[in-house]
């Protein structure tokens, strides 16, 4: 079929996988075959961008207060979760030569910056 054909030729190139899974969901032997681009964000953002999120497509409790939620979060019970952890993992193989570990709101700072060191990890020249 066009699709095995075109995986068939695919093999060996440089393909992209994004997901949101932790590094302990994922191949253990993914970062000795492939490069691992990590972006963390500070998790005070983060829980202020769950909640309003949440509450815009009503996955909690329209009552639920911020405090109420901003305990749920740390305590790892929501949906989204587990946040933190997700977040230690990934920080922990940061020193591996296959991951590059970012924070969003470096990325914020300086986008040309992060372009540049995006670029040299995965050995690509930017024109």
């Amino acid at each position: 079929t066009d699709v095995v054909d075109a995986a068939n030729q695919a093999l060996g190139q440089d393909r992209n996988l994004k997901t949101h899974l932790p590094f302990s969901l994922l191949p253990k032997n993914l970062t000795e075959k492939a490069k691992v681009i990590y972006v963390g964000r500070n998790p005070k953002d983060v829980v202020v961008s769950y909640y309003y999120h949440n509450m815009l497509i009503k996955h909690i409790d329209e009552d639920l207060t911020f405090e109420e939620y901003v305990r749920l979060f740390m305590a790892e019970l929501l949906l989204q979760d587990p946040y933190v952890s997700h977040v230690k993992e990934a920080w922990a193989k940061r020193n591996e030569e296959n991951v590059l570990f970012l924070w969003y709101e470096d990325m914020k700072k300086d986008l040309p910056g992060t372009i540049r060191q995006i670029a040299s990890f995965i050995g690509k020249e930017i024109s």
